[in-house]
């Protein structure tokens, strides 16, 4: 039996299981409250990789002394867990949630327990069930989200790695966090941004027709597990600069894109790093289009530093956009740099492309490798075909 101090006092009492002699005992000093509402900020569709999410509970009433508010989440449907005591006054709780991985599941509920030093959950959650009062678990489904990946805009010239250099909006104030593992980056207005730590992105962008630049330090990598892309723009041409000591790794590269011109321009993606590797089977894929008298001619200069192609290089949507003009050339500024294609078929050989010396009624391919001290190495682990091509270089293959 236990002596109880005043009558109005509620008693919780609790078993370990059906067949647990374990019992604990809760006292509270007034009415035991549920938890009637449960919601979220922000909301579950937008969540991402950076944001805390707060959970806000309402109860039923206020609590009495010898109750608490617990919020309860896992990341791996409950094998383990976390338990938040929440905050606030009235029936009002607040508990937070941290920031997870892009494409984390995360599960959580809201519970009432006792708060005392031998009644309160712990906080790996392994006694959660045993000791709470009531909950509220969206009906036994639990409430949920998936946190997705956040886009981040250049809009300073500075370091990666910098708050100041990043915006959630294209023009934006800065001032958001650093772009992670699995984010998309997008680097406009004729910025530069220094990549000054080993560092990891889902993709890269560069966009707007100011020339901009990514430049990675010596002994400094960009690993991007998605493509580089340089957009085009139906107007004016576009232009950017990989450089930098360092290397970037990345899944592909694509140059220009089908937009319709409105004006003849080229899209202009130059690279000097000292190492660009295109990572697992990724293609390098250079995007024109013709409408009438204007064209949109994607150009890769490759001026030094290493070039690494696992797949192809493929100009892309060529047939019938006949007067645009697709170029990988190696001739360019120092004229030093060293292609290594390593694909079974590294020149595409689809899209009807047309060579500079028979254009016909598709788009003209103009491949030129021979470079003042320009380097092409086919290192294929078995047989590679070489598809229409023509020799004529003074550089080494």
């Amino acid at each position: 039996y236990i002596n109880v101090a005043n009558t109005s006092y509620k008693y919780v009492f609790k078993s370990n299981g059906a067949t647990s002699k374990q019992v604990v005992v809760s006292e509270v000093q007034g009415a035991i409250q549920s938890v009637s509402t449960v919601g979220q900020s922000p909301l579950a569709a937008s969540v991402t990789n950076v944001d805390n999410v707060t959970v806000t509970a309402t109860l039923s009433g206020s609590l009495s002394t010898g109750q608490g508010v617990y919020l309860r989440y896992t990341t791996n449907a409950y094998s383990t867990s976390t338990v938040v005591a929440m905050t606030g006054s009235g029936t009002s709780y607040t508990g937070t949630i941290p920031a997870q991985a892009t494409g984390t599941s995360v599960s959580y509920y809201v519970f009432t327990s006792g708060n005392g030093a031998n009644n309160s959950p712990a906080s790996d959650g392994s006694n959660a069930d045993w000791y709470a009062f009531n909950l509220n678990n969206n009906s036994g489904t639990n409430y949920s989200y998936t946190t997705i990946k956040s886009t981040r805009y250049a809009v300073a010239t500075g370091n990666w790695n910098a708050t100041s250099t990043w915006s959630t909006t294209s023009g934006g104030s800065a001032g958001a966090s650093v772009p992670g593992a699995g984010d998309d980056a997008y680097i406009e207005g004729g910025f530069t941004v220094t990549v000054t730590a080993d560092a990891n992105i889902g993709t890269v962008t560069f966009s707007g027709t100011s020339a901009t630049t990514l430049s990675v330090n010596s002994g400094v990598t960009l690993t991007a597990s998605g493509a580089i892309t340089l957009n085009a723009d139906a107007n004016l041409g576009t232009s950017c600069t990989i450089s930098g000591a360092g290397t970037v790794n990345c899944g592909s590269i694509t140059v220009g894109s089908s937009i319709t011109p409105n004006a003849s321009q080229s899209t202009i993606m130059t690279s000097t790093i000292t190492n660009l590797t295109i990572t697992g089977s990724g293609d390098l894929t250079l995007g024109c289009r013709s409408s009438g008298s204007n064209y949109n001619n994607p150009r890769f200069y490759l001026s030094s530093g290493t070039l690494t192609v696992p797949g192809a290089i493929v100009p892309s949507n060529v047939a019938n956009n006949a007067g645009a003009a697709v170029r990988f050339w190696m001739d360019q500024g120092s004229q030093n740099g060293t292609l290594v294609l390593t694909g079974s078929a590294p020149w595409s050989n689809s899209n009807n492309f047309q060579s500079p010396w028979g254009n016909g009624g598709n788009a003209l391919f103009s491949l030129i490798l021979n470079g003042t001290s320009s380097t092409v190495k086919y290192s294929a682990s078995g047989n590679q075909t070489i598809n229409r091509a023509r020799a004529s270089a003074t550089g080494t293959v």
